[in-house]
């Protein structure tokens, strides 16, 4: 793959120029769980030299969320919060938000300390780099967003909802946007509709010439989509697609809070704000009629569109002008990184051993050089110790050590300790073990012990008994990946072979009388030694 091949990686090899010449973000806003803000300022400071600034220049805030207040007045607490520690309102700044329990990544957010998005992914600045969880992945990939929407003039925060790294496949520094006076922005990417998609994603409808938003809609049948834009109905006919997150220019803010500050309880930006601003009265009526999600939100705040006009009003009266939301298209081929289910979390893993352009890509991400692949077909980077007589083949293999029997095809092995060991298109991640026998699809990540078998799509993982006291030993929690983990049945009772449910689990794991980092230096100095 070349640059020129797929301008994903021309905008990656873009990324890694801005941070290296220290031109990312200036400032970090990130919305924690209470309890996690110094936990989660400390780890993305510890990267800011790898993911914003080479001169480490950039300053994270962190905001805990004590309680639950959606994204919207989430955010606004945020920012009122983060200006009193010394938050300047100038150029881009990255936010990101991170509350909540990660239910459906279980029982690996039980392994980190309740914090999902800690989850490592294969994704760095460069080979001497460290790998980047999925929240330092999903700043490090908007990094270039932030700096391409400075360049056309927007000042304001943008805003990532969450651990989801994505990278454009059009050159954004090529778009010549004037986004000056630019409210709020609004990102997509141009597909073919079909119906699941119609009744599963939101949708954006823009001007062709000025990129302005003119609606946002919700999940429909493809029919109603269609009429709804105007569109011809044709196999080919796309539409934008909503990806996600937002841009709010500070303007936007200063006035949302000022309309929306004083609320209490719980609202989110994707819970209609956009549609309030892009529909006239006949048409939010409209919606609400067919939209039971809507008809849920005005039983719970009947005045929600007329508080929603008023923001608009407010934004139009103090800039002299019509509103201005713009909507920025990333192309149909983007890079969408996923560890929100743990089927998503080990297939990104295995990625990186797909021949094409998405496991090249992927390889890209890792920073892993093609020309290290062995006569059985492995690639094997960094300091490792691999059997060399063929048990072990067409595997990625990072920073392990493999001694004993093995027979291993198709698998990745990351920074492990393994003696004895079989496995089949599986995935070990930081495993110290003897004897490990991963079945088909299997993932082991931080386990620990002595034959451990992990079946054929299950994940397993090895935790503290009581992360206050080591001296009780180590446990494993296996779930099977194609169940959800997080519905009330899983999440809140306790499934043989587990001792413990997930929220149980989960409640342990969340304490903080001694520090993940202690308990993570303790685990490797007692156990991890084969």
């Amino acid at each position: 793959m070349t640059r020129k091949d797929d301008l994903r990686l021309a905008n990656l090899e873009a990324l890694r120029e801005l941070i290296s010449a220290s031109q990312g973000p200036r400032q970090v806003i990130a919305i924690t769980n209470g309890g996690d803000g110094p936990i989660v300022a400390e780890r993305l400071q510890g990267v800011a030299q790898e993911i914003f600034r080479a001169d480490g220049s950039t300053h994270v805030f962190a905001h805990e969320e004590r309680t639950r207040r959606g994204q919207l007045l989430g955010l606004l607490d945020a920012q009122q919060a983060v200006q009193a520690q010394g938050f300047k309102p100038e150029g881009v700044a990255l936010g990101i938000m991170l509350p909540g329990k990660g239910t459906r990544l279980s029982p690996l957010t039980q392994r980190l300390h309740g914090i999902k998005p800690f989850l490592p992914m294969l994704i760095r600045r460069q080979a001497a780099s460290p790998w980047l969880s999925g929240a330092s992945a999903s700043l490090f990939s908007w990094a270039l967003v932030a700096h391409h929407l400075e360049s056309m003039g927007f000042s304001g925060v943008a805003w990532k909802w969450g651990d989801e790294p994505q990278i454009p496949a059009l050159d954004l520094g090529a778009l010549g946007l004037d986004l000056s006076h630019t409210d709020a922005l609004r990102f997509g990417c141009e597909i073919t509709i079909t119906e699941d998609l119609a009744r599963n994603k939101e949708w954006l409808l823009r001007d062709a010439e000025s990129a302005e938003l003119k609606l946002q809609v919700r999940r429909r049948s493809r029919s109603e989509l269609l009429s709804r834009f105007e569109l011809a109905d044709t196999p080919k006919a796309k539409a934008l697609v909503h990806i996600g997150s937002p841009a709010l220019s500070y303007v936007f803010l200063e006035e949302a809070q000022r309309t929306f500050g004083e609320m209490k309880g719980w609202l989110d930006v994707d819970g209609y704000l956009f549609e309030a601003l892009t529909h006239e009265e006949d048409a939010w009526q409209a919606e609400a009629a067919r939209d039971p999600g809507l008809r849920k939100l005005l039983d719970e705040r009947p005045d929600f569109y007329e508080k929603v006009r008023e923001l608009k009003a407010r934004l139009e009266q103090r800039r002299g002008r019509a509103l201005s939301i713009k909507v920025i298209d990333f192309g149909a081929g983007l890079y969408w990184g996923d560890i929100g289910q743990l089927a998503k979390a080990r297939d990104g893993y295995l990625q990186l051993l797909d021949v094409g352009p998405e496991g090249s890509f992927a390889r890209q991400l890792a920073a892993v050089a093609e020309s290290t692949r062995d006569p059985q077909g492995n690639l094997v980077i960094g300091e490792c110790r691999v059997p060399m007589d063929g048990s072990v083949r067409d595997s990625l293999i990072i920073e392990s050590v493999i001694e004993g029997t093995a027979q291993i095809e198709g698998s990745v092995i990351v920074d492990s300790r393994l003696q004895g060991v079989q496995a089949t298109r599986a995935v070990a991640f930081e495993c110290t073990c003897h004897d490990l026998a991963l079945d088909q699809g299997a993932f082991a990540f931080r386990a620990v012990g002595d034959a451990i078998k992990v079946a054929a799509e299950h994940v397993l993982t090895t935790l503290p008994v009581d992360p206050t006291d080591l001296e009780q030993g180590l446990e494993h929690l296996i779930w099977d990946s194609r169940k959800d983990p997080g519905t009330p049945e899983a999440y809140e009772e306790a499934h043989a072979p587990n001792r413990l449910s997930f929220a149980e689990k989960f409640a342990q794991m969340r304490q903080r009388e001694v520090t993940p980092d202690a308990i993570e230096a303790a685990i490797d100095a007692r156990y991890r030694t084969l």
